[in-house]
């Protein structure tokens, strides 16, 4: 368990709560083997399994923006506020959240006061290490953020949590990227027509990653985009849920994943509509690209307890096609090339939905990556 010396009391209490509810948790049944063995839904074809004792703390950040700080900061300049929220829209419940919870030591602060265009926000980590970024839209807020995380060879997290009041707007491009093992969440708690639309990037590790919306008040709506390549042996293991809790709320959750090689993808999509969220509309889909041996797992969910509202899903996987592949290396290229053209013009329209301002770098993100 990582302690900070200024953390303040409630923290530190906080923090070892979660380090003996994390020694009492059973290890999550990764596979079934054999009779007998049971798994949770979330860890079904998982192939995440972290060493959770190799661990180490060497996460170095940087911010850029008027109303962004460290978490450390703000939890000295900002108690109350940090201590309302953190920690408030997940639960520490799982092996992998309460570890995280037991042992992040850094993490990023952004507070946007009532009716303020805070305007570009940016963050990084790189390292080894446990982050928390703590995200708070005040009334008609609005805001864009960039965070690149980069994991090293030892198990790391990245968890963010949103805060979106009424009115409030967020835009949010993540990029997210490890040697070894990586646990990514991300939360968003929306209140009164607010609005947000995030773009995650997974490449490369072995990424284990949870991104739900929990839409609380009427108009309240969410866009989530989640683009992953693989090669080698990279597995990419992906939630993506929308809650909504209030009528006339919206959301649109969509995955795809270009795979080569030996790469693996799991997508579990869910749409959740409670009784009082009549008038809602929510679409899931998931698409795959698959290269070599490439292999993905798709698993839509829908619990829909209301008759009034519009909710659709849809799956799809396969090879990318052999005539496409003849026709570029027709034209000079070699197969490597031509799998990168196909994969790129596949996971184009989700770079799309970046803001401006860091389209072109996501852009670049997924082609280095390819190349």
């Amino acid at each position: 368990m990582y302690l900070n010396a200024q953390d303040p009391y409630w923290l530190k209490e906080k923090k070892e709560l979660a380090r003996k509810k994390f020694l009492e948790l059973p290890e999550p049944a990764w596979r079934k083997v054999g009779e007998g063995v049971e798994y949770a839904e979330d860890w079904k074809y998982s192939t995440f399994k972290p060493n959770y004792l190799d661990l180490e703390d060497s996460l170095k950040t940087e911010w850029k923006g008027e109303f962004i700080s460290s978490l450390e900061e703000a939890l000295l300049e900002k108690p109350e506020i940090v201590q309302k929220h953190l920690f408030k829209s997940i639960e520490a419940n799982g092996k992998l959240e309460t570890l995280h919870a037991s042992n992040f030591s850094k993490g990023f602060f952004v507070h946007v006061p009532k009716n303020t265009d805070a305007g570009l926000l940016e963050a990084t980590a790189h390292g080894n290490g446990f982050c928390h970024t703590l995200i708070i839209l005040e009334e008609g807020a609005k805001a864009k953020y960039f965070q690149e995380f980069i994991g090293k060879e030892k198990l790391s997290s990245n968890v963010v949590e949103v805060f979106l009041a009424e009115g409030a707007s967020f835009e949010g491009v993540f990029l997210e990227e490890s040697e070894s093992n990586l646990y990514s969440s991300k939360t968003f708690v929306h209140g009164k027509n607010s609005f947000s639309k995030t773009l995650t990037l997974l490449t490369n590790g072995n990424n284990k990653a949870f991104h739900q919306s929990f839409l609380n008040a009427e108009g309240a709506s969410a866009e989530n985009y989640y683009a992953t390549a693989g090669r080698a042996k990279a597995a990419a293991d992906l939630t993506l849920r929308a809650v909504h809790n209030a009528r006339f709320t919206t959301s649109v959750s969509h995955a795809k994943a270009a795979l080569w090689e030996k790469s693996s993808t799991v997508f579990r999509g869910g749409i959740i509509i409670e009784n009082t969220g009549a008038g809602s509309k929510a679409s899931l889909q998931g698409n795959a690209l698959l290269a070599d041996d490439a292999k993905a797992d798709e698993i839509p969910f829908l619990d829909i307890k209301n008759n009034d509202v519009q909710a659709n899903h849809g799956a799809s996987a396969g090879k990318i096609d052999g005539d496409e592949l003849f026709y570029i290396q027709s034209r000079g290229l070699d197969e490597k090339e031509a799998k990168r053209l196909c994969s790129s013009a596949f996971l184009s329209p989700m770079i799309e939905k970046a803001f401006p301002e860091k389209k072109e770098e996501a852009r670049k993100k997924i082609e280095d990556f390819l190349c």
